[in-house]
């Protein structure tokens, strides 16, 4: 918010022959050139990068960061960051954030592809994610709807080619939907508060044996005392 208190908007939307790119002034550039691009606390809705290359930055935690706003990233290439492609928060104070995140390749970023913090809840839709230094996914997120992650994704040669979840508990109605690799339940996930965990037919749940509590709890009373419910339905095949 400016002096007026009203957001600033961001529009960059190149074309499939003319890419709007974000890159470092070096001669040899390295990840972490420079910071990220921000998207701060309630930045206009429609904010939209599209057709643009976001290369070279992470020097705080990803190419692209977004706190508590709403964005459109849409067929770009985000690349070599020294962290995350892309880092996305919440706060109480500012809101959920739920940036729409569709037709990228996230490729040899230094660690996650994309980072998802607490309050987010994105929608990841035909992205590619490929070699990148960790997780191509990392879901650490409480006390807000889920992220939307489509089986239109997919992911190669990544450390590894699985869906990092740091969950819990679940409190709205959320589903693991079939995109070819596990996910990777980091810690107990409990569903709780009438919601409604749904996984679908393929789906891998791997949990780490290391964790104080490697399990899945359905039924836990959560803050209204109601229980939550699970449907797990595969087929034969």
């Amino acid at each position: 918010g400016g002096s007026d208190g009203t957001p600033g908007r961001l529009i960059a939307q190149g074309t499939d022959t003319q890419k709007i790119i974000f890159t470092s002034n070096e001669a040899s550039p390295q990840p972490g050139d420079w910071s990220d691009i921000y998207f701060w606390d309630a930045a206009s809705d429609d904010s939209i990068i599209e057709n643009a290359i976001i290369e070279y930055a992470g020097k705080s935690y990803g190419n692209i960061q977004i706190h508590s706003s709403n964005p459109t990233i849409r067929n770009s290439i985000i690349r070599y960051s020294l962290n995350a492609g892309i880092y996305i928060s919440g706060s109480p104070g500012f809101g959920i954030s739920s940036p729409e995140i569709s037709g990228c390749r996230f490729e040899e970023n230094g660690n996650y592809g994309i980072q998802m913090m607490s309050l987010t809840s994105p929608v990841l839709d035909a992205n590619d994610f490929i070699n990148n230094g960790s997780y191509p996914v990392y879901v650490a997120n409480t006390s807000s709807p889920e992220p939307v992650i489509y089986g239109t994704n997919t992911f190669s040669g990544n450390n590894p080619d699985q869906i990092y979840f740091k969950v819990g508990p679940i409190t709205y109605n959320h589903t693991l939907r079939y995109i070819g690799i596990p996910y990777y339940f980091y810690q107990g996930v409990g569903v709780s508060n009438n919601a409604t965990l749904t996984i679908e037919p393929g789906v891998e749940v791997r949990f780490n044996k290391d964790a104080a509590n490697p399990r899945l709890i359905i039924g836990e009373g959560g803050s209204d005392g109601t229980p939550g419910r699970l449907i797990a339905q595969g087929t034969d095949t």
